[in-house]
């Protein structure tokens, strides 16, 4: 099993490489506040960072598209929603400058107040208008669109099934978000329900009551049950962290930490009758039994 972390800073990309380097990370995924730059930049620029990412061994696992009122591909606002269209074909245009194989995409608006009081078949029916036009540039650019279950409107399990039937296209699939079918549908049901239209993930951890991008395992989530749902999964080769590293500890601890966890490499004990991992009583930091790492942040 692989990863890739959530970064932003690709408009100074040497000083990335650097930073990636120096973490040991060979592994991201772009947030959306990098869409700018790959808009805006020159081609001949997009190609030298991608050379230069590839040189550095770095491979950029996916961009995340804009998102959010003024980004919503199911907008009842026609003139918005073909000004996120326009973007978002842009990008998958410019995707393959990079390497970048796979473009995260919301079906909506992120709040459930953004769509309160409109027909869930209407959305859906803008949705698969904006749909159209991407899976086509899709599969003209060779780039793959992962469509994200959200915590609240437009974007079920269920539903993302049901579009995933309107296309049947090997350019469009789900990405399974654990934080957001934490507080909505519950993890293993999620997983379940998209499993065999699943073409990424993003991993982060939360308490259940609200989307706070936790890194795992610090949050609620039983990864245990959801590792073990993973078995025979092709999309689960690279399981993207989409979490600020804990107590602001940095990227390379972050990564040190998931590798651990997920590896099963932490020190554990036995608490009546369950298992659990030890924690720094101080900074607050699972411990790593690595004579190579340090123990904690502290």
């Amino acid at each position: 099993m692989r990863f890739s972390y959530f970064y932003r800073g690709i408009a100074n990309h040497k000083r990335m490489i650097g930073e990636l380097v120096e973490a040991r990370v060979d592994c991201i995924t772009l947030n959306d506040t990098c869409c700018a730059f790959i808009l805006e930049s020159p081609q001949t620029v997009l190609e030298r960072v991608g050379r230069d990412l590839a040189d550095a061994g770095i491979r950029v696992r996916a961009l995340h598209a804009p998102f959010g009122r003024e980004a919503n591909l199911s907008d009842i606002r026609e003139d918005r929603r073909l000004g996120t269209l326009g973007r978002h074909l842009s990008l998958i245009g410019r995707l393959p400058l990079l390497g970048i194989p796979i473009l995260h995409i919301h079906p909506g608006a992120d709040e459930q107040q953004d769509v309160y009081g409109q027909d869930p078949r209407r959305l859906k029916e803008i949705l698969r208008r904006s749909l159209t036009d991407l899976v086509s540039a899709a599969g003209t650019a060779g780039v793959t669109l992962a469509l994200e279950n959200m915590p609240a409107s437009l974007g079920s399990p269920e539903e993302l099934v049901e579009i995933m039937h309107w296309f049947d296209s090997p350019r469009l699939g789900v990405l399974l978000d654990t934080g957001h079918a934490h507080v909505r549908d519950g993890v293993a049901r999620s997983f379940q329900t998209v499993r065999e239209h699943l073409v990424d993930f993003h991993v982060h951890d939360n308490s259940g009551l609200r989307d706070d991008h936790l890194q795992p395992p610090y949050g609620t989530i039983d990864w245990a049950a959801f590792l073990s749902g993973l078995a025979g999964c092709p999309a689960a080769e690279v399981l993207t962290i989409e979490a600020l590293p804990w107590g602001r500890a940095g990227l390379a601890r972050m990564a040190r930490e998931t590798e651990a966890f997920f590896g099963g490499r932490l020190p554990s004990c036995r608490i009546g009758g369950r298992k659990a991992i030890a924690r720094c009583p101080v900074c607050g930091h699972i411990l790593l039994e690595d004579p190579k790492e340090p123990a904690c942040c502290c």
